[in-house]
């Protein structure tokens, strides 16, 4: 899989929500080419989905928001990033935004924090 030309600004750092994902086995339907469409494996690894959150200055908000809207087109387009994997170490993912992120101010003395939100379509980019 080619990896994506946006990657996530690396001065943001992330944090997974929890160690838990839910995984998608990697079978679709398929249509024949004749008589009814059949379940089919269509990739060996299946995507996962996983929540993230990160707190966030005013500035990387400004940023981020900036970066959702113009350099991923509302969301729309995929990016790299790495994340924690299932064992030690961090794995590279192509990852889509599921639904647009949500943020909330944090009440707290200047300056403002913001926490940050969102649950993420991910795919390991293979090495090779």
């Amino acid at each position: 899989m080619p990896m994506p030309a946006v990657a996530w600004p690396s001065h943001l750092r992330l944090v997974v929500a929890n160690h838990s994902s839910e995984i998608s086995d990697g079978y679709a339907m398929v249509p024949m080419r004749t008589g009814a469409p059949r379940r089919r494996r269509v990739q060996l690894a299946g995507p996962e989905i996983r929540a993230v959150e990160g707190l966030f200055s005013e500035e990387q908000m400004r940023i981020l928001h900036q970066w959702f809207e113009d350099d991923l087109i509302a969301g729309e387009r995929p990016f790299s990033i790495w994340l924690p994997g299932p064992g030690p170490g961090l794995i590279q993912y192509e990852a889509r935004f599921l639904e647009p992120y949500t943020a909330e101010p944090i009440p707290s003395r200047p300056p403002a924090l913001w926490r940050f939100a969102a649950r993420l379509l991910l795919q390991a980019i293979d090495d090779a």
